[in-house]
């Protein structure tokens, strides 16, 4: 995951990670995973995520 903007905490299988623009984020196979927006301001948490499955 690589966020683009504003500020959210990732849940990664059971671990919080407080995440902002311009941060990445590794998550391995199998874990369950969230995003959680905790802006305080109007700008929403963007990210983009890729998905690799082999």
């Amino acid at each position: 995951m690589t966020f683009l903007r504003g500020q959210g905490v990732v849940n990664n299988n059971g671990q919080s990670h407080r995440v902002s623009a311009d941060d990445a984020l590794k998550t391995g196979n199998g874990t369950g995973r969230s995003v959680e927006n905790k802006n305080t301001g109007d700008e929403p948490v963007e990210f983009i995520a890729v998905i690799i499955r082999g």
